[in-house]
């Protein structure tokens, strides 16, 4: 009688070690997703940014390049006497 008994606890305490050892590898990996997924969320707003910034200096370079583009045409009208468009 004690030999069944002490199979059934040392059963027991098997299972409720084995839960135990599911849930906490269950709670690892959700915490391990969610942490996955803010460190994406995080990357991709620094990205928005950086592309943010990137397309107004090309929008800045574009107008100087513009401006330049339209000065020196107005200069070379200027000294050479022709039309140009």
């Amino acid at each position: 009688m004690l030999g069944l008994l002490c199979t059934f606890r040392f059963d027991w305490d098997r299972w409720v070690v084995m839960g135990v050892i599911g849930v906490v590898t269950g709670l690892v990996g959700v915490l391990l997703h969610q942490l996955v997924h803010l460190i994406g969320r995080l990357k991709w707003t620094q990205a928005n940014a950086f592309i943010q910034v990137s397309q107004r200096y090309i929008n800045i370079c574009r107008q100087i390049r513009t401006l330049h583009y339209s000065i020196m045409t107005s200069l070379y009208c200027l000294v050479t006497g022709a039309l140009v468009r």
